[in-house]
């Protein structure tokens, strides 16, 4: 305990640690009000709300639609506060109408496609077709759920950028040992070699995780407090930014609880894998270029290098290694996966074996 307790001791009184959080909350601070509170506006009988008095206009008219939403729920909203539309031809210009008129205009007509936001039309039989059947598919349930996708795709690149820093912080875990000459002390002893390599990789995996939890939880309940509950039961197909086709069916926080737990694992693989790089390297500069490399390779193999692939089954291959690296489990509910969700875990269990297996290795191997 004593040793596990020193390890984290060196992680959380690292400065540059408490530097890149601060700049890091400082920016999803502004970020995050900018675009939920401080964008937002509402015409309601007339008047212009904005701000936190806006969405509590919204709120309170999107309680009379709450439900299944229907293509007649959807021109029963037009038909009582008509389309919002853009006040001028440019999308500079204030829109008319609340939240539950801009979504029923959103979804029936072509606005978003226009390049004069000034006006809209009904979409063609066959785009409202497509669009009734998709509605009587999933029966999503209606609420208000105004910036759900933007909070899910703020969520995803906050944590990308958690994993950076800790991939920054974590990568000198056994480099340091090696070039102030203490892993030889330390190995000298059977104890050494075990009780340090554990002590290291709890005290890493308790503060990533940890760090990541927290994120999380801070960033939902700031979203919650403005936001309200009332979109955690909203339908995720009625969410543009979640395109993965067995999510569609669930509920908006069946959807993040799944993210948040694909994230913890991916967070958990990423600690491993910066560990081990960190134990087979001399210098904490290899281990952080080898671990950057790792990670952002979860992005690159399978949307670059796939499309370059000459056979099916090396594009193939390609997938499977973006749906089992940490950027890929990540971005899961983003993302979608080749693989079904057991061989996922199965490869990605074996995968952390492996990693543990190798720095383990690489641990007592050192010789000086």
């Amino acid at each position: 305990m004593d040793l596990f307790r020193m390890e984290l001791y060196k992680i959380l009184h690292r400065r540059f640690l408490w530097g890149c959080l601060g700049v890091l909350i400082v920016f999803a601070g502004l970020w995050f009000w900018g675009v939920m509170v401080g964008e937002k506006e509402t015409v309601v009988d007339g008047v212009r709300y904005t701000g936190l008095e806006a969405i509590a206009k919204d709120r309170e008219i999107a309680e009379e639609w709450q439900g299944t939403l229907t293509i007649g729920k959807l021109y029963d909203i037009i038909d009582t506060y008509g389309m919002a539309v853009n006040e001028g031809a440019d999308w500079e210009a204030p829109r008319t109408g609340n939240w539950v008129s801009r979504y029923a205009t959103d979804m029936l007509t072509d606005f978003l496609q226009r390049e004069d936001h000034s006006t809209a039309a009904f979409l063609t039989q066959e785009e409202l077709s497509g669009l009734a059947y998709k509605l009587e598919q999933f029966r999503p349930y209606f609420t208000y759920m105004e910036n759900q996708d933007f909070f899910l795709e703020m969520n995803s690149t906050l944590n990308l950028v958690l994993v950076l820093i800790m991939i920054l912080v974590l990568s000198s875990a056994f480099t340091e040992e090696y070039q102030y000459k203490t892993a030889a002390l330390f190995l000298t002893c059977e104890k050494g070699k075990k009780e340090i390599l554990r002590a290291k990789l709890a005290a890493a995996l308790v503060f990533a995780e940890g760090l990541y939890i927290l994120a999380d939880s801070l960033l939902l309940a700031a979203f919650l407090s403005i936001y309200g509950t009332d979109g955690l039961g909203a339908g995720v197909s009625l969410i543009g930014w979640v395109s993965v086709r067995r999510y569609q069916e669930l509920a908006f926080w069946q959807v993040y609880l799944i993210g948040f737990l694909w994230g913890m694992l991916g967070v958990f693989l990423m600690t491993v894998a910066v560990l081990l790089f960190s134990a087979g390297s001399r210098r904490t500069f290899l281990a952080l270029a080898g671990s950057l490399v790792f990670f952002a390779s979860g992005y690159f193999v399978p949307r670059v290098l796939s499309q370059i692939m000459p056979f099916l089954i090396l594009r193939l291959l390609c997938r499977i290694w973006g749906d089992c690296n940490p950027f890929g489990l990540l971005t899961a509910v983003s993302g979608g996966s080749v693989l079904p969700v057991l061989w996922r875990l199965v490869l990605v269990a074996a995968g952390t074996l492996a990693s543990l297996y190798m720095m383990q290795k690489k641990w007592k191997g050192y010789e000086g």
